[in-house]
């Protein structure tokens, strides 16, 4: 089920204490995600979103997944991650 999305409005980061916060504001998007076992190589995505009216809106794009390591490289839970948005352009792989 989406989420309603946010950015980063605000960050200090203090060399001494050797750390940073941030602050987020909502910004009007939705956001996701899909947990899937991704191959690190190029994959093909088609998305079919069903409007309450019964319509459909199909969407193809093509995305590279790379391993990340979102607690640092010294830090175990790397996994492999890909990124697609959609919007009124359509459907592109992410930042």
């Amino acid at each position: 089920m989406p989420a309603p999305g946010s950015s980063v409005t605000a960050e200090t980061c203090s060399p001494d204490a050797n750390s940073c916060s941030a602050s987020s504001t909502p910004d009007g998007t939705l956001q996701g995600f899909a947990d899937l076992d991704l191959p690190e190589q190029e994959v093909r995505v088609d998305v079919v979103l069903r409007g309450t009216d019964g319509s459909t809106d199909r969407h193809t794009a093509t995305v590279l997944p790379t391993r990340v390591y979102p607690n640092g490289e010294q830090c175990g839970g790397d996994a492999v991650q890909g990124h697609l948005v959609l919007d009124d352009a359509g459907l592109r792989p992410g930042p």
